[in-house]
C-alpha cells in the first residue's frame, strides 16, 4: 500500500488488519515528531470524512493508496478559528431562527434542526477543546486559554439546559436557551476570536 504524506511518497507491507494499524501509527507519529497535524485524507483520491481511520481499517484491502495533507500547529489553529468563526454566524442566525420555531409547537423537521444544531455546538466545543490544548504550552497564551476554557464551560452549560429543555419538552426554555443564553456565548466567543485572528 502506498502511503503520500505531502511530497513523500512510502510504500508498506499490508496483508492484515494489524499490519494497517501498525503502519497507520508509524505514520502518525512521524507527522507528530514533525509537529504536524492530519488535515486532510483521501483514499485513492476520494476525500475522506473525519471517520477515516476506521474506514482505513476496514477497507485496507481495497485501498490502494492513501494521500494525507499535513499541515503545522500554527495553520492548524489559523485553520480552526476560521471555522469557528463560519460557524459562529451561523450558530448565531440559527439560534434566533430555530429558538422562534421553539414559541410554538415544534414539527419533526424542527426538531431535527435543533439536533443539528446541537452537533453544529459539539463541534465547535471540540475544536475550542483542540485548540486551548495546543496554545496551552504556551505562556503568553493563558489568558487566551482561560477564555477559551470559559467558553467552553458556557457552551456545555447551554448545552445541558438545551437538552434538558428539550427532554422535558419545556418549548419556551428550549427557544429563550437558543434565543437568549446560547446565542450570547457565541456572539462573546466570535468577538474574541475575531479580536485575536
Amino acid at each position: 500500500m502506498r502511503f503520500r504524506v505531502d511530497d513523500t511518497l512510502e510504500h508498506y507491507a499490508v496483508a492484515n488488519e494489524q499490519d494497517i494499524q501498525s503502519v497507520w501509527e508509524t505514520v502518525k507519529n512521524k507527522l507528530n515528531d514533525n509537529s504536524r497535524y492530519i488535515s486532510q485524507v483521501s483514499f485513492d483520491g476520494v476525500m475522506q470524512s473525519a471517520d477515516y481511520e476506521s474506514i482505513l481499517f476496514s477497507r485496507y484491502g481495497e485501498i490502494n493508496e492513501v494521500q494525507i495533507v499535513s499541515v503545522s500547529e500554527e495553520q492548524l489553529i489559523g485553520e480552526t478559528l476560521t471555522e469557528i468563526r463560519t460557524y459562529s454566524v451561523k450558530i448565531i442566525n440559527a439560534c434566533d431562527s430555530i429558538g422562534n420555531l421553539f414559541y410554538g409547537d415544534p414539527s419533526v423537521e424542527q426538531w431535527d434542526m435543533a439536533r443539528t444544531l446541537l452537533e453544529a455546538v459539539e463541534w465547535v466545543i471540540q475544536s475550542l477543546s483542540g485548540i486551548a490544548n495546543l496554545l496551552s504550552k504556551y505562556p503568553e497564551q493563558v489568558a487566551y486559554v482561560r477564555y477559551l476554557e470559559e467558553s467552553i464551560r458556557s457552551l456545555n452549560d447551554n448545552l445541558s439546559a438545551l437538552r434538558s429543555a428539550m427532554e422535558s419538552e419545556d418549548y419556551t426554555a428550549v427557544g429563550d436557551v437558543m434565543k437568549y443564553e446560547l446565542a450570547d456565548t457565541f456572539k462573546q466567543l466570535e468577538s474574541v476570536i475575531l479580536a485575536s485572528g
